[in-house]
């Protein structure tokens, strides 16, 4: 989209997922599997730029494995009897291919610039033991290099 508004040859498709109104009639107040029902009757069946968005019901822990695996974004999870609400709620969840991990900060590796810290010294709790788990030095400005250092200095235990 982003090259064909820049006027860059693109081929764009639409998918259509979901229907709020027709022939004048409001459909949020009907379940989500009936308005995509009605969507999926009236577009026509090879369309090369408007798509039905097709739904997969149930299993949607392996679903999100797979699209993540494949590189995608990640999948919306909506709850088959849900009104539409146009605001965000709890029958419909967006769900993230990110995976995280929590650390902790165990040490930091002295500046030779003027920079409060080169790297933060990482571990991860694994086993009711802390493991190491790397160093971080890229991501921070300046200024919070510095208060990270206000935070980090009075915790200080020498080993």
């Amino acid at each position: 989209l982003q090259n064909a508004l820049k006027g860059a040859p693109a081929t764009i498709d639409f998918y259509a997922f979901d229907l709020l109104q027709l022939d004048g009639e409001d459909l949020t107040r009907r379940p989500l599997l009936e308005r995509k029902e009605k969507l999926q009757a009236i577009l026509p069946a090879k369309n090369a730029i408007l798509r039905y968005s097709d739904h997969i019901l149930g299993r949607g822990e392996e679903l999100l494995e797979r699209f993540c695996a494949a590189g995608l974004e990640g999948v919306v999870s909506k709850l088959a009897d849900s009104h539409y609400v146009a605001a965000r709620g709890g029958s419909w969840l967006k769900i993230k291919c990110i995976k995280r991990q929590e650390f902790v900060i165990v040490g930091w590796t002295p500046s030779d610039k003027v920079r409060a810290f080169r790297s933060l010294i990482l571990g991860v709790h694994d086993g009711g033991k802390l493991r190491y788990a790397g160093k971080v030095g890229t991501g921070f400005d300046t200024a919070e290099l510095f208060r990270l250092m206000k935070i980090m200095a009075p915790l200080e235990q020498k080993a």
